[in-house]
């Protein structure tokens, strides 16, 4: 059907493989999207806050799980590099698993006590299972878009959305609990990296250690700069679960905030664009040192679909909300309007941001993260000791993030033109 479909549409190949590479996430997203009438009545806000719990606990460490060497598989020029980054950073992976198995077995409660997370429902030992499956998914997935191979990174995607939305419907029937979300995802991530592995073939196993030892001192700089910033940054994505849980006493409140992300898939659409563009514009910096056009023209088409679909989401989103989950999941609509101006800085800026990393300017990377979740925790601060407010800090989150896209953007737009950027 994407074949078809892209063949068909008068197109250029980049948008092309938008078009194929956004079809797969929407159809990722549609099926659990279509059963979520039924979760929200099988589970509970609670349980949908345990689940975004282990969420965020995976989100963070995914970004030292690969060492983030496999932010760099898409910059070699040599094919050979870029399969040995691949292996190195799947096997980083293993490492990091296994350490986290033993920090768990070896600090189960003072682990459980700093994230805050209730006791007889969350099972940590679930959390070095998801580092594995998340860091080889990350690498699969970059390791594809090198070549490409955007019909593979669809279904890959197709296969995880409908693998958790079944796994959860089947699991809760007999265990309606958060750990049983927790179960789906994990499935979900294992059935797609399963796909993604058989299509590499057996080459991925035949492994020099000389060559691994190589291209980690050679691509260096990724772990150096980007682990601390990609720690900065999934602290300040994913940091509002814990803080509703401590400091608002919430746990449903977390719930709330990531069906509200999850309603509102911003980066659904901004993520294919962003792989596309990712792929094209390092080919273009590599040959040219610029990629202008691309930017101007990737950027225009952000903005004129994300205005329009963000404006029609405001409207719609409180209606929605009622008809699909019921009128007990109404928090769900107001946590979506509050943060709709950060869905939109979002699709527009965050796919052209790939500039950063292809630029190699991971340091102003560290910078922008630093600023952000700086933002982020005064913003909790504020809303709860001055304002005793969820309303109050989701908004001057909201803010935080439209500021850091504006910054990023501009630095991406700098970088397209091939000017050097300084801090």
């Amino acid at each position: 059907m994407l074949n078809r479909l892209q063949q068909v549409l008068p197109f250029g190949e980049f948008t092309r493989n938008v078009v194929g590479l956004t079809a797969g996430s929407v159809a990722s997203q549609l099926v659990p999207l279509l059963v979520s009438p039924i979760l929200t009545r099988m589970y509970s806000p609670e349980d949908f806050g345990v689940y975004s719990l282990y969420f965020s606990c995976i989100m963070i460490a995914s970004t030292f799980a690969t060492a983030r060497y496999e932010l760099a598989i898409v910059v070699p020029k040599e094919h050979r590099e870029g399969l040995d980054l691949l292996k190195l950073s799947m096997t980083v992976c293993v490492g990091v698993t296994l350490i986290t198995f033993l920090l768990v077995a070896f600090l189960y409660d003072p682990l459980l006590s700093l994230i805050r997370g209730p006791k007889g429902s969350f099972n940590l030992f679930w959390v070095p299972l998801g580092i594995l499956v998340t860091g080889f998914s990350q690498s699969l997935y970059y390791y594809h878009n090198r070549f490409a191979r955007f019909r593979v990174m669809s279904i890959g995607r197709i296969t995880r959305g409908v693998g958790y939305a079944f796994a959860s419907i089947l699991i809760g029937i007999f265990i309606p609990a958060g750990s049983s979300l927790i179960v789906a995802d994990i499935t979900s991530y294992s059935l797609s990296n399963t796909y993604m592995l058989r299509v590499l073939g057996s080459n991925l196993f035949q492994i020099s250690w000389p060559a691994l030892k190589e291209v980690s001192v050679r691509y260096s700089s990724f772990p150096r700069f980007s682990i601390g910033s990609g720690l900065i940054e999934k602290g300040s994505t994913q940091s509002p679960t814990f803080m509703m849980s401590s400091l608002f006493g919430s746990v449903a409140s977390a719930g709330y905030f990531s069906l509200a992300q999850r309603l509102i898939p911003s980066d659904l659409i901004g993520r294919a664009v962003g792989d596309v563009f990712r792929q094209k514009a390092a080919e273009l910096m590599a040959s040219q040192g610029q990629c202008k056009e691309l930017f101007i023209t990737t950027t225009k088409k952000l903005s004129l679909a994300g205005l329009a679909l963000f404006s029609v989401a405001y409207v719609v989103i409180k209606p929605a909300v009622r008809i699909i989950f019921g009128e007990a999941w109404g928090e769900i609509a107001n946590f979506s309007q509050i943060m709709m101006p950060l869905f939109l800085f979002q699709f527009v800026a965050s796919p052209v941001s790939s500039l950063v990393q292809i630029g190699g300017k991971q340091h102003i990377d560290l910078i922008i993260q630093i600023f952000t979740i700086s933002g982020v925790f005064l913003s909790f601060f504020v809303g709860h000791h001055y304002y005793n407010s969820i309303h109050v800090a989701l908004k001057l989150y909201t803010l935080t993030y439209c500021i850091r896209y504006s910054i990023e953007f501009y630095v991406s737009w700098r970088l397209s033109l091939g000017h050097e950027v300084h801090r």
